[in-house]
């Protein structure tokens, strides 16, 4: 993806996250653990489901060998609001240990889960959706923050 285009989709991305909750748990999660598992041998393709999401499917396509070196690559196939969205994802693998990784499609890093939030329409990492844990802004026992420190635990780094 050229990187003005990849600035632009950061940005839509960005706006989307910023209108949803913002928290990872609310998110539907694809794992790379998960997808791999699905994936060994011969099996090129998989149906995922997440109950918990009222029963969203998104069904996985391998476009490479996993044994090979070569790039390998996943086509994810879903649904959402009645419209067919087709998303192709890179992977990568590290040697030591041999361990496989997404690309993320907007930042261009590697990743070991991608995140689908409510109201965004492509799966990304929790970076770029702007996704974050809801521990990091719940207090832990016995200390209190102020509203104004929740909001500055809340705002992506490096934005202000």
């Amino acid at each position: 993806m050229p990187k003005a285009e990849r600035k632009a989709f950061k940005t839509i991305i960005r706006a989307q996250s910023e209108k949803s909750a913002g928290w990872v748990e609310e998110s539907v999660t694809l794992s790379i653990g998960e997808v791999i598992g699905k994936l060994r041998g011969t099996i090129q393709e998989a149906e995922l489901s997440w109950p918990q999401a009222g029963g969203f499917k998104c069904r996985v396509d391998r476009n490479a060998d996993f044994q090979g070196p070569g790039k390998a690559s996943l086509r994810l196939r879903f649904e959402l609001d009645g419209l067919p969205v087709d998303q192709l994802v890179q992977l990568t693998r590290t040697e030591q240990p041999l361990r496989w990784w997404f690309i993320c499609p907007v930042e261009n890093i590697r990743v070991a889960n991608l995140h689908l939030p409510p109201g965004a329409r492509r799966f990304a990492g929790r970076k770029a959706h702007g996704l974050i844990y809801r521990c990091r802004v719940q207090p832990k026992r016995g200390m209190r923050l102020s509203p104004k420190a929740v909001r500055a635990l809340r705002q992506p780094k490096g934005r202000k």
